[in-house]
């Protein structure tokens, strides 16, 4: 399997990197953290300058065609900026859902929107319970004469106060619902990474759409993990924390301890970080560090 990034992935990577190292200075990202809205400027410029936004959406539907390592690219320079945005909630989680299910007018409708940027999605799946259970909810579908209605609760879903449109696991399988429809009630949660905004959903008589899917209950796009994308990103916090650290050891005036005495017992807090992320996550030959 190659690891290696090719010449136009590379390519990408400068880009991104100049971008938001240009655009997004420290005083947005505490601007963000302090209350402040998302940048609908950098938004706009995201997508349509760049074409981040429809990065993965293929062309047919206006977007980019890349794959997922081109995206995973993009999340781990928008991890290293700290860029507070709705990206990885409609970008990676509302796109990734459309593209699993097999609602084709769905796809037609939203998926142009979402590339250009037009409108931002999010995917509402975790309730109040701790534990996960894939193939359980406590959200209920209702068909009526008019159509579907949704009644229940979703908790810690990215963005899910400013989404434009939502889609939503119930019992009955996935349905899109209108960002501002009427009785969606979407309440904020305090949470410690400002730049990564939750909202818990309640739903009463809540009009939705129900979503097509060869599975019936979309099996595919709800036990799905979106790990590739928050490895990505978190890989690019991740690396600017090191880079960080560093800088601070080439400027320190005194001796640096060995590393192996940072932490008690002979483990590093790299080594030990990167052993527990496991190779799933960021490959065995980086695994290696761990040990």
């Amino acid at each position: 399997m190659e690891l290696v990034l090719t010449q136009e992935q590379e390519d990408l990577r400068a880009t991104v990197r100049k971008f938001f190292q240009d655009q997004v200075p420290m005083s947005a990202v505490r601007a963000v953290v302090d209350g402040a809205d998302y940048d609908a400027g950098l938004w706009k410029r995201m997508s349509s300058e760049l074409g981040l936004t429809g990065l993965v959406v293929p062309e047919s539907y206006g977007g980019a065609g890349a794959g997922h390592v081109e995206r995973s690219v993009v999340l781990e320079e928008m991890g290293r900026f700290l860029v507070p945005s709705a990206f990885f909630s409609s970008a990676v989680l509302a796109v990734d859902a459309l593209l699993t299910l097999d609602d084709e007018q769905a796809r037609a409708d939203l998926l142009p929107r979402l590339a250009s940027g037009e409108i931002t999605g999010t995917v509402a799946v975790a309730e109040d319970s701790v534990y996960w259970h894939p193939g359980t909810t406590n959200t209920e579908a209702a068909s009526t004469d008019t159509g579907w209605v949704l009644n229940g609760q979703k908790n810690l879903v990215v963005d899910g106060a400013t989404a434009g449109v939502i889609i939503v696991y119930a019992d009955e399988g996935f349905f899109l619902v209108d960002g501002q429809a009427a009785g969606l009630t979407r309440t904020p949660l305090a949470v410690l990474d400002p730049t990564r905004r939750l909202a818990r959903l309640e739903f009463s008589q809540v009009s939705a759409r129900k979503l097509e899917c060869a599975d019936g209950g979309g099996g595919a796009a709800r036990d799905g993990r979106p790990g590739c994308g928050r490895a990505g990103r978190g890989a690019g916090r991740w690396t600017r924390s090191i880079d960080g650290n560093v800088g601070g050891l080439r400027e320190s005036p005194g001796p640096v301890r060995p590393a192996d005495r940072v932490v008690p017992g002979g483990q590093t807090w790299l080594r030990r970080f990167v052993r527990g992320l496991g190779t799933d996550v960021v490959g065995p030959a980086v695994c290696d560090l761990g040990r």
